[in-house]
């Protein structure tokens, strides 16, 4: 067993792409298990990944993570989840468990999870609750919208889209929204909802 030990990754570039730190490090044929992961990937945008259990597969790069598993962003947003599979080398990260996507103004939990933390891109399979606070002035109690799908849905960043199916509820105060598929466009900084469009079997 070592004690505190570092992983480093770099680009073509030579800079720095990701590091993995742990407490300590056992090597198992060609995988390394860490206990109390903390890793960081560098680039567009930092990311910050803890999980008390990691293993790396040092052929492959992918890391598989445990136990109290929180990514957390640059701008804020955290993910939180019971395991996850993190491939550095394809921007991709994976779980089949419950997940909970916190932000500035936005909340969405569901079963099941595929992202590319680079692109921006994250969809959840199935079970989704996503709760949005419209309410722009912050002195002010916020007015909020909840949507549900039996999923999957697909949140894009970059282009400021959600992207619902199945079963797609949206309630607020006393009104309530039914669709097969819906489409939320909201503002750039993801925190308000600019327009719902519904198609099928819509109703009001």
């Amino acid at each position: 067993t070592l004690f505190r030990s570092n992983l480093q990754g770099y680009d073509e570039n030579g800079e720095k792409s990701w590091e993995v730190n742990g407490d300590t490090a056992d090597i198992a044929g060609s995988e390394i298990i860490l206990s109390n992961v903390d890793a960081n990937t560098f680039g567009e945008e930092t990311m910050n990944i803890v999980a008390k259990i990691g293993v790396v597969d040092q052929v492959s790069g992918k890391m598989h993570l445990e136990e109290d598993v929180v990514i957390t962003s640059q701008s804020g947003q955290k993910m939180t989840t019971d395991s996850l599979d993190w491939n550095r080398n394809e921007d991709l990260v994976t779980t089949e468990d419950d997940v909970l996507i916190t932000g500035d103004k936005m909340m969405a939990t569901g079963t099941g999870m595929r992202a590319q933390p680079g692109l921006k891109l994250a969809k959840i399979n199935k079970d989704v609750t996503v709760i949005v606070d419209t309410e722009q002035k912050e002195q002010e109690e916020g007015k909020k919208v909840t949507i549900t799908s039996d999923g999957p849905m697909v949140i894009n960043q970059l282009k400021s889209i959600a992207t619902f199916d199945e079963n797609v509820v949206a309630f607020q105060d006393d009104q309530t929204l039914k669709a097969d598929h819906m489409e939320i466009y909201f503002d750039k900084e993801m925190s308000g909802i600019q327009k719902l469009v519904c198609t099928g079997n819509v109703e009001i």
